[in-house]
């Protein structure tokens, strides 16, 4: 197993990340935060994502809760938002006023 996480390191490590080290790829929680690292969305993409995501005919309505709020939730995390009322009205406010302008601009 320890060939596969060097090999896995190594293909992070070609994205512009760090090279993880030997004893850094069997820490678990150092691979994994390398992992999250590499393959993190942006900012734009889970606002795209919380937008535009649809209940899949296969989801219960628990499970498409689930789906939309750990989205909103990264979204908003991302983006740097306060987790508070006033924070979350001006990324909306932001969201809503910059979706408003012309792409050119």
């Amino acid at each position: 197993m320890g060939n596969q996480r060097v090999g896995l390191s190594a293909g992070i490590s070609q994205g512009g990340d760090q090279t993880l080290g030997p004893d850094q790829v069997d820490n678990y929680d150092d691979l994994k935060a390398a992992l999250v690292r590499h393959y993190e969305l942006s900012t734009e993409t889970y606002r795209k994502m919380f937008r535009d995501t649809q209940k899949k005919a296969t989801e219960t309505h628990h499970q498409y809760h689930t789906r939309v709020r750990t989205l909103f939730e990264k979204w908003i995390k991302k983006a740097g938002a306060a987790r508070t009322y006033e924070g979350l009205r001006e990324e909306l406010l932001k969201e809503k006023v910059m979706g408003s302008y012309r792409r050119d601009l």
